[in-house]
């Protein structure tokens, strides 16, 4: 059962708040329903299925990245 009092103590401190940071595991987006597996993100990151062959968030989340290439996109570690 919530305390009344705790939650719009919290409320408050939320709307007077400039930031929020939220620190979340994977279970959050699959508890969501987002699913970064191979057709969601296909949909959702074209560019880099197309420029890096990625399949997933979760492999693609370990590719070094710290160039800028002139299409706008970051490129390997050479």
């Amino acid at each position: 059962m919530i305390n009344t009092e705790v939650y719009l103590k919290m409320k408050e401190k939320i709307n007077e708040a400039e930031a929020i940071i939220i620190g979340a595991g994977s279970g959050l987006s699959t508890a969501a329903g987002i699913n970064y597996g191979t057709k969601d993100f296909a949909e959702n990151f074209p560019e880099l299925v197309k420029h890096y062959g990625f399949t997933d968030m979760y492999s693609s989340s370990f590719y070094e990245f710290n160039t800028k290439k002139k299409d706008g996109l970051t490129g390997p570690n050479t």
